[in-house]
């Protein structure tokens, strides 16, 4: 008789015989990547889009040169000149005698009139009374301006200044009337000059 001890053991045995072959058969082995392959067969990978900057040139500021300002007429310097005093012209005709007096007013009528030839004989005549008449030979000058003798007008200036050493206003005068002159010359750095003298004399 097989003892039943042996016999229990033979069958627990079998049972763990099939347990492992069937666990072995149904076991589905890992696949194993391939990872050489898929590092060839892989696609590049794409490089990033350049974005095209637009380049600006900034243009260099052109430098303009200003044009240059006109210079000042004579006659727009003349007028920036101060307001002479006429007060002391008319106190000089006053001391000269009644003859060169009515000999200046006959002149002066005769200038506004346009009878230029006849005013510049009354004033000769009143400088033969008073040959150093400042004012006399200052009118004379001006007259002569009038006839465009720009070298007599400048002469009978020079000359009136040099016999009032001490009229400043008589002075100014006779230096604008050379400026005058001057630029009828075609002399306009000499009108300048002859305008800056009157103008320092103009200022006190």
């Amino acid at each position: 008789m097989v003892d039943i001890r042996h016999l229990s053991l033979i069958l627990l045995m079998i049972s763990f015989t099939g347990c492992a072959t069937s666990t072995t058969s149904t076991r589905t082995p890992a696949k194993v990547e391939d990872r050489a392959a898929s590092t060839q067969t892989a696609a590049p990978a794409k490089a990033p889009e350049q974005v095209a900057v637009k380049v600006y040139k900034m243009e260099e500021p052109r430098y303009v040169v200003p044009e240059s300002l006109p210079d000042a007429t004579i006659e727009e310097r003349m007028a920036e000149l101060p307001p002479a005093d006429s007060t002391n012209l008319q106190s000089m005709e006053q001391k000269s005698s009644p003859a060169v007096v009515a000999l200046l007013d006959d002149s002066d009528k005769y200038a506004t009139t346009g009878k230029k030839q006849e005013a510049v004989a009354s004033i000769e005549r009143a400088l033969r009374i008073e040959p150093k008449n400042p004012l006399l030979w200052h009118k004379l000058g001006q007259l002569r301006l009038q006839e465009s003798n720009w070298d007599q007008a400048i002469a009978m200036a020079k000359k009136s200044s040099v016999l009032a050493p001490g009229n400043r206003l008589l002075q100014s005068e006779n230096w604008m009337l050379i400026a005058r002159a001057k630029e009828g010359q075609g002399d306009t750095a000499g009108a300048l000059q002859a305008l800056d003298m009157a103008q320092q004399l103009r200022t006190y």
